[in-house]
């Protein structure tokens, strides 16, 4: 009856994503990647107006690359019928940048839904770039 009181814990992302998987029998987040199904969530989600595009190339949206883009999940809670807003365009430098935001846990507001905008941050300042390591790994 009270329970609006009381703040409930979410399960974090990797949880999400190991039940989801298994949900949908995969036995690894690798096994999912190497899927038709997921091969088809590109296929859509590159036609779509989600996906970062220069001149109607798929381009990152981090720093408008179109060179070798990589699908990045903002969320897990859906992996498997991801939601096309769910996913985000990322060169391979800016998709390592994120993730190593998220590994460092420099701050705690960043998460897997938002760490490529310090990515973005980090590729657009001329500062920041040259503190990059000293930010990701102190």
């Amino acid at each position: 009856m009270f329970n609006f009181f009381f703040k409930t814990k979410s399960k974090p992302e990797s949880q999400y994503k190991a039940e989801r998987l298994s949900a949908f029998g995969f036995k690894t987040y690798n096994d999912y990647l190497t899927s038709d199904v997921w091969k088809k969530k590109k296929i859509k989600f590159y036609k779509s107006s989600y996906c970062s595009k220069t001149n109607g190339t798929p381009s990152c949206s981090v720093c408008g690359s179109i060179s070798k883009p990589n699908v990045h999940h903002l969320t897990y809670k859906h992996i498997c019928r991801e939601k096309l807003e769910d996913l985000l365009l990322l060169c391979n430098s800016c998709h390592n940048l994120t993730h190593d935001v998220l590994k460092t846990k420099l701050n705690p507001k960043y998460n897997l839904s938002n760490a490529h905008k310090l990515a973005k941050k980090v590729r657009h300042s001329k500062r920041l770039k040259l503190k990059h390591f000293d930010l990701l790994y102190s």
